[in-house]
């Protein structure tokens, strides 16, 4: 097995902030896609669903789970959870070795980045209304994204949420979530934040293979449009993360949390699932334009890398280096296991490196000399416009058909950004959320 089955083009940091949910095999080539599997990026839409049990095939991943169906296309065989596990465990390894600088620097962003959500609100106002867009920055398919989710929400209470995905797959969150067993999702939603090093730990390898097992008897059940492919599998597994973490989180919560039925601005109490929103652009054309990454070089991989590790203070950023020095290269785990220290190290950005790193790399982008590197950024420009678009669509009520005063919008950082700077986000708002202890005047502690 090589590096390159679980790595499929050299931006793979980048590709992270943004997701690209493959849509069953023969979909995706109706669009004209190529099906890389790497489950990051944006989705294809689809129109009509294959008939998958007619053409599955079981697969046991655990003696004491019920056998799941899965396409043949998707190359998953009895062997791949085997393979998963052995990338998992070379970045066990490095859990072990975990700096103690980058766990204060996670711990520290992971509650900055709550506590900007709860206290630093987009205001999206209407001339008879007016809402408090919270925004949730996350990776994609981090472990302890359930935890983050929950803390934001325990607190805030939303009226509706949205995922930076298209429309058609926020039911397959749920029909996931519904699969999933209850204890697992309990566990993961009581992740501690506390410390890095334990949020790794708490989900251990039997919890990662029922996460994945409830969603490949969605997908194989064909319940969803979504393709898991051995690609997409052996990513997650080697970065020690759940696929779609954050969109099942919310979609469990939302099935649980409940606002009044008549709605809105005032009543946060009452009966009902709380809305789930997909705000992704639905164009085809747009949509592969935004997928693809063929062009990107290793060049491009290692300037990414090098702006990512200058984003970061002197001292951790010397640390992160020695610990990047240990991994043996010229291997099949060197890839993955230098992506797992650099995602980390992405997660311990405070909120102005975060942005000042973004605004870097796109600095970068615009200047390349590849026509289809700018061409694409400009159109996740475009993609940002539209996501802002849907957003003020929701909390207007003309997309749901309820208005609400609290709308929580949970996206990949790049996405989350671009919203904040589109929508002029003012740094010192301040805001009064139920739950949350009165009013909180936000300098963001250091952020």
């Amino acid at each position: 097995m090589c590096c390159e089955m679980l790595y499929q083009g050299p931006c793979l940091l980048q590709s992270r902030s943004s997701r690209r949910l493959v849509a069953c095999k023969a979909k995706a080539k109706s669009a004209g896609r190529k099906t890389t599997g790497k489950g990051f990026g944006t989705a294809v839409t689809s129109t009509s669903p294959i008939p998958q049990k007619q053409r599955s095939i079981e697969l046991r991943i655990l003696d004491d789970l019920p056998s799941v169906l899965v396409d043949p296309a998707s190359e998953i065989d009895d062997s791949t959870f085997n393979s998963c596990l052995f990338f998992m465990n070379k970045t066990e390894e490095l859990c072990g070795r975990l700096p103690k600088l980058l766990d204060h620097a996670w711990t520290q962003a992971t509650s900055c980045r709550i506590h900007d959500c709860l206290t630093q609100p987009v205001l999206l106002a209407s001339p008879s209304h007016t809402t408090a867009l919270h925004i949730l920055s996350v990776k994609h398919d981090d472990p302890y994204n359930p935890a983050i989710v929950a803390a934001v929400w325990d607190r805030l209470k939303p009226e509706a949420v949205a995922l930076d995905v298209q429309p058609l797959y926020s039911k397959s969150f749920t029909r996931m979530a519904k699969a999933m067993d209850s204890q697992i999702l309990d566990k993961l939603l009581a992740t501690p934040l506390t410390s890095l090093a334990k949020a790794l730990e708490h989900a251990d390898d039997i919890d990662r293979l029922r996460w994945h097992h409830a969603i490949l008897q969605v997908v194989g059940q064909g319940a969803s449009p979504i393709l898991v492919t051995k690609a997409t599998l052996f990513n997650v597994f080697a970065n020690r993360d759940l696929y779609l973490s954050e969109a099942i989180a919310v979609a469990h919560l939302a099935a649980k949390g409940s606002v009044a039925a008549t709605g809105g601005t005032s009543g946060r109490s009452g009966s009902g699932p709380i809305p789930v929103h997909g705000i992704g652009v639905e164009d085809p054309v747009m949509l592969q334009a935004l997928g693809e990454d063929d062009f990107w070089t290793e060049q491009d991989s290692t300037a990414y890398k090098q702006m990512l590790l200058n984003a970061a203070d002197p001292q951790l950023r010397s640390t992160v280096n020695t610990w990047l020095q240990g991994i043996p290269v010229g291997t099949s785990t060197s890839a993955p296991r230098q992506r797992f220290v650099l995602s980390r190290l992405e997660q311990a950005l405070n909120r102005q490196q975060e942005e000042d790193h973004l605004l870097a790399h796109e600095a970068y982008r615009s200047s390349h000399s590849e026509p289809r590197v700018r061409k694409q950024l400009q159109l996740e420009h475009e993609q940002a416009e539209h996501h802002l678009a849907q957003l003020r669509d929701i909390a207007a009520g003309r997309l749901g058909g309820r208005r609400c005063s609290h709308l929580l919008a949970v996206m990949g950082a790049e996405h989350a950004a671009r919203v904040r700077r589109l929508a002029k986000v003012p740094m010192d708002a301040t805001v009064d959320i139920a739950g949350a202890g009165g009013r909180s005047n936000s300098s963001s502690g250091g952020r």
